[in-house]
C-alpha cells in the first residue's frame, strides 16, 4: 500500500518543532524537501508566499549554525523571485533584510549589510540620516574624578575590561582582546536602568580608559594608523559598556591614528559608527 506524501504545509509544521528543539540540520533537511518540490510539477505545487516563509526560515537555520553563504543565498532569492511589497508581507520582508544583513554582518561585507540595515529601517519607518560632524579632540578621556577617586566612594563590584585594537585593513576588531583588566564599578551602574545609566556607564568607562590610556598607547609594537599605516601618536577610544550583563563587562575598541582631527580621523569614526549600527541591528539573536 502506497503512502500518501506529507504535504508542504504538515512538512512547514515538522520542520518548525524540529527548529523549536533546536534541531537546524534537520529543519533545513526539511525545508529544503518543500523547496525541492516546488522545482518540479509537485502536486499540488507550492504556493509562493509559502515558500517564501520557508526559504526565509531555512535562512534563520543556516544563521544558527553559521552558514552565512547558504543564508544570504535563501534570502536573496526571496528578494528577487518572491518579493512582495503588500502591506500585509511588510513584516516578513523586514525580516528578509535583518537576516541577509545579519548574514553579510558575519560575513564581513559591512557595505552590503548596512544597505540592508536602511532598507530594514526604512521598513519599521525609523530611518534617518545621521550628523558625521566629530569633536577635534582626540586627547585622553576628561573625568571630573579619576576612576581610582570615584571607585574608593562608591559600593563596588568586579568587573572585566577588555580593548581591542583596530588594525592597519580592518574594519572589526579581532576576537582576542589585546589588554585585559579586571577593575571595579559601581553596583549602581550594573543594573538595569535605560539611556541614561548607559550615558553614566559610558562616562565611567572613559575614566577607566584614562587610567589605562598611557600604557596602551605606549605598548610595544608601536601602533600604526589602521586606516593609512603611518605612526600612529594618538588613539581614538569608544567604550562599549555591557555592566549591566551577568558578569559585567566593557569592550573597549581602539582605533591609532595618525593625526588629531584629521581624514583618517573622521573616516575612523564614521568607520565605528557603521559597526555600531550594525552590532545594534544585527548583534540580536533573531528577529
Amino acid at each position: 500500500m502506497s503512502t500518501q506524501p506529507m504535504s508542504a504545509e504538515a512538512l512547514k509544521d515538522l520542520a518548525t518543532q524540529q527548529f523549536r528543539e533546536r534541531k537546524y540540520r534537520e529543519a533545513i533537511a526539511t525545508y529544503s524537501t518543500i523547496i525541492n518540490r516546488s522545482r518540479h510539477l509537485a502536486e499540488p505545487p507550492v504556493p509562493v508566499p509559502l515558500l517564501r516563509v520557508v526559504l526565509l526560515n531555512r535562512a534563520q537555520c543556516y544563521i544558527n549554525i553559521k552558514d552565512y553563504d547558504s543564508a544570504v543565498n535563501d534570502c536573496l532569492r526571496v528578494l528577487q523571485r518572491y518579493h512582495s511589497s503588500r502591506p500585509e508581507d511588510a513584516q516578513l520582508m523586514k525580516k528578509v533584510h535583518w537576516r541577509l544583513g545579519k548574514s553579510y554582518f558575519n560575513l564581513d561585507m559591512l557595505d552590503e549589510a548596512m544597505e540592508q540595515k536602511r532598507l530594514y529601517d526604512q521598513l519599521n519607518l525609523v530611518f534617518s540620516g545621521v550628523n558625521f560632524d566629530i569633536p577635534s579632540s582626540l586627547a585622553r578621556p576628561q573625568a571630573s574624578k579619576t576612576y581610582d577617586e570615584f571607585i574608593a566612594n562608591v559600593d563596588a563590584r568586579p568587573f572585566r575590561f577588555e580593548v581591542r585594537v583596530i588594525r592597519g585593513g580592518a574594519e572589526r576588531p579581532k576576537d582576542d582582546p589585546d589588554f585585559v583588566y579586571t577593575e571595579q564599578a559601581p553596583v549602581d551602574l550594573c543594573r538595569l536602568g535605560g539611556m541614561m545609566l548607559e550615558m553614566k556607564a559610558i562616562q565611567f568607562a572613559n575614566s577607566v580608559i584614562d587610567k589605562h590610556y598611557d600604557e596602551i598607547l605606549g605598548s610595544e609594537p608601536r601602533w600604526k594608523c589602521c586606516l593609512c599605516a603611518k605612526e600612529a601618536p594618538v588613539v581614538l577610544h569608544r567604550p562599549q559598556p555591557s555592566l549591566d550583563h551577568e558578569p559585567p563587562f566593557v569592550v573597549d575598541i581602539v582605533y591609532p591614528l595618525c593625526e588629531d582631527g584629521g581624514k583618517c580621523h573622521k573616516d575612523a569614526a564614521k568607520m565605528h559608527y557603521t559597526l555600531m549600527c550594525l552590532e545594534g541591528t544585527f548583534g540580536k539573536q533573531d528577529n
